[in-house]
Parts: C-alpha cells; sequence; structure tokens
C-alpha cells in the first residue's frame, strides 16, 4: 500500500491522486528478474505533486527511487549524491 512520496526527502502522505503520480512497477524490472517468496510481482510507487513536477522514478539499482526529470538536471537542489542512482547507467 502507498503510504508516503517515493521522495525520501519529502514528508508528503498519500491521500489522493490529484496532480501527483501513481507508477505500477513490476518487481522483477528491478530486482533483476529474481524471484522473491515473499514478493507479489508488482508494487506501486507514489510521487506527491510537487515531486512529480519536478522528478520521476527510477529503476536502475537494488530499488527504486527517484531522480530529477531531464529539464530539472542541474536544478538547485536536485545534485546527483542526494538522489541514489541518479548516475547510473
Amino acid at each position: 500500500m502507498v503510504r508516503t512520496c517515493l521522495n525520501p526527502l519529502c514528508a508528503a502522505s498519500f491521500h489522493y491522486l490529484r496532480g501527483s503520480k501513481l507508477f505500477l512497477v513490476n518487481s522483477h524490472d528491478y530486482r533483476g528478474g529474481r524471484k522473491d517468496v515473499h514478493h507479489r510481482g508488482a508494487e506501486y510507487f507514489w510521487l506527491c505533486d510537487s515531486c512529480a513536477l519536478r522528478m520521476t522514478l527510477n529503476l536502475k539499482g537494488l530499488k527504486p527511487g527517484v531522480i530529477p526529470l531531464p529539464n530539472q538536471a542541474g536544478a538547485a537542489g536536485f545534485s546527483a549524491e542526494r538522489y541514489p542512482g541518479a548516475n547510473a547507467a
């Protein structure tokens, strides 16, 4: 169940979808195809209104994270060090 914004620096709680983004992700897309007995295979991730305007979902790495949208790269407050996986190839 989605409870908070995917952005680790955001404290927004999920209440509604207006202006925000909800992502349905197959867990095999970011777990390298590994089957996890305790996992159902799909998860929802949510970005609040404010974060959805500046960020998107990043599936590179061991768990989903956020990266700045291409037109936001280099914007104040969006350094790659603050967003794990932002520089992953």
